[in-house]
C-alpha cells in the first residue's frame, strides 16, 4: 500500500502543474482575444473558472492513472 501511494503522489502533482499551466495559457487566452473583439463578457469570467477547474481535472486523473500504471506493471 505504501508504494501505491508514491506512485500515485507524482502523476498527482504533475496533473495538477499541467492543468495550472493549461488553466493560465487558456484564461489568458481568452482574455487577449475578448479585449480585440467584442469586449469582457461571461466568457471571459469563465475562462478564468479554468484557473481552478483545469487543475482538479487533471489532478484527480493523476492518482488514477497512477495506480492503474501501478496495477499493470504488477502483472
Amino acid at each position: 500500500m505504501k508504494r501505491l501511494r508514491a506512485r500515485v503522489r507524482l502523476p498527482l502533482a504533475v496533473g495538477v502543474v499541467v492543468g495550472l499551466v493549461l488553466g493560465v495559457i487558456y484564461s489568458v487566452g481568452g482574455l487577449f482575444i475578448d479585449l480585440m473583439g467584442p469586449g469582457l463578457n461571461t466568457g471571459t469570467a469563465l475562462a478564468f473558472l479554468a484557473l481552478i477547474a483545469m487543475p482538479v481535472i487533471f489532478g484527480a486523473a493523476g492518482p488514477l492513472i497512477g495506480g492503474l500504471a501501478h496495477s499493470l506493471r504488477q502483472h
